[in-house]
């Protein structure tokens, strides 16, 4: 799994793929903008945030959080809901993604949190998280991982 997100990030690496003329917006204003006209208009499973662990007493509640810690994005092209069930490799070691859902223009961030909550989910290995964030040259930022996967509670 670490091999496939490395490759992923590295050989289609959302760095290398132009964005200026992407029809697709993912960014942070366009999903909350989406996330609010959900939650408005009663388009969201009430009762998986009511059964989740959560600190948040309503989806308006989350929403008005995501909006009080929005963070400056550094968009780039992104898979959207990277993590292994996306991922395909042949017998040659060539890799394909599906589900490009929610492909497009969006923080770096977004394909990086869930990469990582998909490793800790799977493998609960400090060690692999580190060797993560070390192929990837960057430093682990807590904040903006878990701003990206409450984002993505709602959806």
């Amino acid at each position: 799994m670490l091999d496939s997100f490395s490759v992923y990030f590295s050989r289609f690496s959302v760095r290398t793929i132009e964005i200026n003329n992407c029809p697709f917006d993912s960014s942070l204003d366009t999903r909350l903008a989406e996330l609010n006209y959900f939650i408005d208009n009663t388009l969201i499973a009430y009762d998986d945030f009511v059964d989740s662990t959560l600190p948040f007493s309503s989806p308006k509640d989350l929403y008005q959080n995501l909006l009080a810690t929005q963070f400056p994005e550094s968009p780039v092209f992104s898979h959207g809901d990277m993590n292994d069930a996306n991922i395909i490799v042949d017998s040659q070691g060539g890799i394909g993604l599906i589900d490009w859902g929610r492909g497009g223009c969006a923080d770096i961030w977004c394909d990086i949190a869930h990469a990582a909550r998909n490793i800790w989910e799977e493998t609960k290995e400090k060690t692999l998280m580190q060797r993560f964030f070390e192929n990837l040259k960057i430093d682990e930022n807590e904040q903006k991982i878990k701003y990206h996967l409450l984002l993505d509670e709602l959806f």
